[in-house]
């Protein structure tokens, strides 16, 4: 059983019966230890851990959203450095992969970057959004159904 609740804002906590859980960019390459660590990324995942226990627990909606670099399909402020040879979420690496404490399978990078789903389970899947794409065209757009959150 998750204890995500026993330190919880009950003004904060998720409503699991009427919400889904996007995690974004929850990396190797972008935690401590990564090849460019984000300050401040270690210290949430713990408590991002919880929430997507608490969810699968719950049976309710789950997407991870990666960021695969490949060709010129690069975030604008990275793009000098993945020119330059810099290895960071290269399909395939280690650092590419979603971090270990999240109990993500391995990512299919074919699959993901042809567009596709990667499940997890029926209610978690894992999601590439190209830099020409956003959350926002995608998401609406269908590629994700999620049950009626009333």
């Amino acid at each position: 059983m998750t204890h995500w609740r026993q330190n919880s804002d009950p003004f904060l906590a998720p409503d699991l019966g009427r919400s889904a859980l996007l995690v974004l960019d929850m990396q190797v390459d972008f935690v401590d230890g990564g090849t460019a660590p984000i300050p401040g990324t270690s210290a949430v995942l713990p408590a991002i851990a919880r929430l997507v226990d608490a969810y699968r627990e719950s049976m309710a909606p789950i997407v991870h959203v990666v960021r695969l670099y490949e060709g010129d399909d690069v975030d604008l402020c990275r793009r000098r450095v993945i020119a330059a040879g810099f290895d960071l979420a290269r399909p395939g690496t280690a650092g590419s992969q979603v971090a270990p404490e999240l109990g993500v399978p391995v990512l299919d990078p074919g699959s993901l970057l042809a567009g596709d789903l990667q499940a997890v389970s029926p209610t978690e899947h894992i999601l590439f959004i190209p830099e020409k794409g956003r959350v926002s065209q995608v998401l609406p757009s269908g590629r994700i159904r999620f049950r009626a959150c009333g």
